[in-house]
């Protein structure tokens, strides 16, 4: 909270989002006090990350490196594998050691571009493209939406069909490779 203090002047705010960290996580059914760190999948979880890791945003363009970060999913460009990995144990320790969080080692590793992901992505070519499970994923759902289904109007589905198909293109839109247009009048 100190952090975010420095940040959010206003002390109804920081009482907010205080009760909103305290007020624990159901667990099968029952209510589980939260004594640290922000319930994964709230919607504070990303600000208050940004929060948090602005200083390693500073760090790391002191360094004049290249990276990526949205929330806690962070991607570093450099030149060789040697070099990834004298940046990654670096970047670990200063946020273990200066910023008191805790790196996910096992889900942490350094690996060529062409054979990386972030947030949905890999680089192609010197081109974003959306990764394959992202694609099955949003199939998958659009096959869910537009099923034959009892009770539902042809409208609310196209509704529905809509909404999510606008979604998914602002984000992952901008990786995917067309072959063929689809139009829809709304």
């Amino acid at each position: 909270m100190e952090r975010v203090a420095r940040k959010v002047r206003n002390k109804g705010l920081l009482k907010l989002i205080g009760r909103f960290l305290r007020v624990g996580v159901e667990v099968d059914g029952r209510l589980q006090e939260t004594r640290q760190g922000v319930p994964q999948g709230s919607p504070l979880s990303p600000i208050l990350s940004n929060i948090l890791l602005d200083d390693l945003d500073k760090e790391l363009e002191k360094r004049d490196l290249r990276f990526v970060r949205y929330a806690d999913d962070l991607a570093v460009f450099v030149k060789s594998e040697r070099a990834g990995k004298r940046v990654m144990e670096s970047i670990a320790n200063y946020l273990e050691k200066k910023l008191k969080v805790t790196v996910n080692r096992k889900k942490s590793k350094v690996s060529k571009v062409l054979e990386s992901a972030v947030l949905g992505f890999h680089i192609h070519f010197k081109k974003l493209r959306t990764t394959e499970p992202k694609v099955r994923k949003f199939k998958a759902k659009l096959k869910l939406i537009s099923r034959r289904c009892p009770g539902i109007s042809i409208e609310s589905r196209y509704f529905e069909l809509k909404k999510y198909i606008q979604g998914w293109m602002s984000h992952y839109g901008c990786g995917l490779k067309f072959d063929t247009a689809v139009m829809l009048d709304g």
